[in-house]
């Protein structure tokens, strides 16, 4: 239970956030693992009486939780898996890693990664993968920065749905450019301001139960 809230990063939503998970994950239910699901039942209304509309949330973790953590971490591992086989995929291609953590997007069926090492520096990149969407994507550069402007996975662009485009050809494509080869600039007029709803599948779904973060 206490590596699930873990990894679902629910030890970050509290005051005095624990980061380092041998302080967390050390199989006693101590004051910090109950400040910890205090605050993942609050967000999910996990009270008692269950069959009422509401009720008493406390800090025991029962099996209405684990349930609901058991579902979300399913879906962890999911999006970590295909979060990791695309960091390997764009470490071979460009040397830009992202090695994690594995960010749960809370309400959502997906997950992200930021890059860690490697490429040029200053240049910001992450890896989004959402649950329906197929295979991780990436968005780097100047796009990056415009879409966490705009609010990034849970504004109105939603997730990446494909790589991001480089003069109309994804990065590591067999057809490439000197303009791709040379500049980020352009990366961004030619591929944000052409294709914005190409690059990204808005989200304007319900809020989500399932994912927490996770």
């Amino acid at each position: 239970m206490q590596q699930a809230l873990f990894d679902l990063m629910w030890t970050q939503r509290i005051d005095t956030p624990v980061s380092d998970a041998s302080q967390f994950v050390i199989g006693i239910f101590g004051p910090i693992t109950a400040k910890t699901s205090l605050a993942y039942k609050q967000h999910y209304d996990i009270h008692f009486p269950p069959d009422a509309p509401t009720g008493f949330i406390d800090h025991f973790v029962g099996p209405r939780t684990l349930d609901l953590l058991d579902e979300q971490c399913v879906l962890f591992d999911e999006c970590d898996a295909a979060l990791a086989s695309k960091a390997a995929e764009v470490a071979a291609a460009t040397g830009v890693r992202h090695d994690g953590p594995t960010i749960p997007i809370l309400n959502t069926f997906g997950a992200m990664r930021i890059r860690t090492d490697g490429g040029v520096p200053g240049i910001l990149s992450g890896l989004w993968f959402r649950r329906g969407l197929g295979t991780a994507s990436r968005v780097f550069g100047p796009i990056f920065e415009e879409y966490e402007r705009r609010g990034s996975e849970t504004g109105p662009l939603g997730f990446p749905i494909f790589d991001q485009l480089i003069d109309g050809f994804r990065p590591g494509s067999s057809k490439t450019s000197s303009t791709a080869r040379s500049g980020w600039r352009t990366v961004t007029s030619s591929c944000w301001a052409i294709h914005p709803t190409d690059c990204f599948r808005t989200n304007r779904s319900r809020r989500l139960r399932i994912w927490p973060a996770c």
